[in-house]
């Protein structure tokens, strides 16, 4: 299990993408902490080693965040595909979390990623009712008037 898991954490390593926050939002090496922190303390029979392998997960996966924003930052990757590598790398995450924890505290890991993710899309509601949704008060093309078919 080790060595697949070893396996598993290789591959994500080459296999660049994360979630990307605009300017201005939590920094997400804060939400990543933050939720490695939220496991640890939810999921309190945790092994040494199983605990070394979560820190390596988050740790790769902090990096990639940090590498995905950059690319984001320099207008490199297409909204669409970056949310596209986001889904992947978060699914990635999932696996390998998947790989590590047994099936009661895959359970409990499971349902924080699942209110987890309902918050973010109650935030992504709220800001988009407020006028400020992913691209702010712009278009797709940065224009502060954008055409409805944009």
């Amino acid at each position: 299990m080790k060595k697949n898991i070893i396996v598993l954490l290789s591959m994500l390593t080459f296999s660049i993408g994360a979630m990307a926050q605009p300017p201005g939002r939590m920094d997400p090496n804060e939400m990543i902490a933050r939720e490695k922190q939220n496991i640890y303390k939810k999921i309190t029979d945790l092994s040494d080693d199983q605990k070394l392998l979560i820190d390596g997960i988050y740790e790769e996966f902090g990096d990639t965040m940090i590498e995905t924003r950059k690319e984001m930052r320099n207008g490199n990757v297409p909204r669409e595909q970056m949310r596209e590598k986001m889904m992947s790398t978060l699914a990635e995450k999932d696996a390998l979390m998947a790989d590590v924890l047994n099936e009661d505290q895959l359970k409990i890991y499971d349902e924080m990623m699942a209110s987890n993710k309902k918050q973010m899309e109650q935030m992504r509601q709220k800001r988009q009712q407020q006028g400020q949704g992913p691209q702010g008060d712009r278009g797709q093309d940065g224009d502060m008037n954008p055409s409805p078919d944009n």
